[in-house]
């Protein structure tokens, strides 16, 4: 978390890394506290004890996502100013 200059930024990656550990520890019915992450050589978090349990996260403002499959998963979120139809 050290990586963010600004307290917003660290307080949601912060909640980023507790969001992921807590969905994956309820997918594969362990304990939070033994959610070990790692990082890839490019800097993509994984749980090493967990290999087939692909999850990714993203945030945009106050706003922080979690996708999590069985197979490689990506996500994007982009907040808009105002609402836009669907």
């Amino acid at each position: 978390m050290s990586r963010y200059r600004q307290k917003p930024d660290r307080d949601r990656a912060l909640v980023s890394a507790l969001l992921a550990r807590a969905m994956a520890a309820e997918a594969n019915g362990a304990a939070l506290a033994h959610m070990r992450m790692e990082r890839t050589a490019y800097g993509k978090p994984f749980f090493p004890d967990w290999p087939e349990y692909h999850f990714n996260v993203a945030h945009s403002g106050e706003w922080v996502v979690c996708v999590a499959a069985d197979c490689p998963v990506g996500s994007m979120w982009s907040r808009f100013a105002r609402s836009m139809p669907v």
